[in-house]
């Protein structure tokens, strides 16, 4: 029914909406209330910037699907100012909070990165005593 809208490696596997909806549903339930927050922070806005912002400034010479360090940075800002704003996380840890979703969002993996976004800015709040 919507196979038009659907990239063509979602055709033959799970979406990018329904690994957003995975990853969502970890941090719900898998964190306490603020690292949630920073996570569900992390994975829709954090990682939905830095593939808009990739998509942007990606050089003619990059790879159609290769991630870009405009996008990591964006993801790392965005989900640092969710942290601290949404979490009341302090400056320092938010900072540490969008690394870890930043460097989670790069690498190409089996498991999505809405996934691993989600897991790693829960994870690095909750150890930050974000909670």
């Amino acid at each position: 029914m919507v196979g038009s809208l659907l990239r063509p490696h979602e055709q033959r596997s799970l979406t990018g909406a329904t690994w957003l909806a995975i990853g969502c549903f970890v941090a719900v339930f898998a964190f306490p209330h603020r690292a949630a927050l920073s996570a569900l922070w992390a994975v829709a806005v954090g990682d939905a910037l830095a593939a808009l912002v990739g998509s942007m400034v990606r050089s003619p010479l990059a790879a159609p699907q290769e991630k870009t360090i405009a996008g990591s940075v964006s993801c790392l800002a965005a989900t640092a100012f969710g942290a601290w704003w949404l979490a009341a996380a302090a400056p320092v840890t938010a900072v540490l909070i969008g690394t870890a979703a930043a460097v989670a969002e790069r690498p190409r993996a089996w498991v999505n990165d809405n996934v691993r976004v989600a897991a790693a800015a829960g994870l690095a709040a909750w150890a930050l005593g974000v909670a």
